[in-house]
């Protein structure tokens, strides 16, 4: 299964090393197409908020995720499915 994360690492002046800052966790997405839509979005509205002495670097991230699907199905029919 492929998977897409936003990811957004923040430098500051007072944490200069990359870091995460609360409500900027990574996002995940459907496709790369919809993970590059939302990375523009971010941008845009991070640049529109944030102090000028803080940077930052909004990325898409795509991975194969072995595994993942069959284990998500099989957690689903061990409780029962709420979905």
């Amino acid at each position: 299964m492929k998977m897409f994360l936003l990811m957004v690492p923040f430098s500051t002046p007072s944490e200069p090393t990359p870091h995460g800052l609360d409500g900027f966790g990574p996002r995940p997405a459907k496709t790369m197409a919809q993970c590059l839509n939302r990375r523009s979005a971010l941008e845009k509205y991070i640049d529109g908020h944030k102090a000028a002495d803080t940077k930052f670097k909004a990325f898409c991230v795509e991975f194969e995720a072995s595994g993942y699907a069959e284990a998500m199905d099989s957690f689903l029919r061990e409780i029962g499915d709420p979905l």
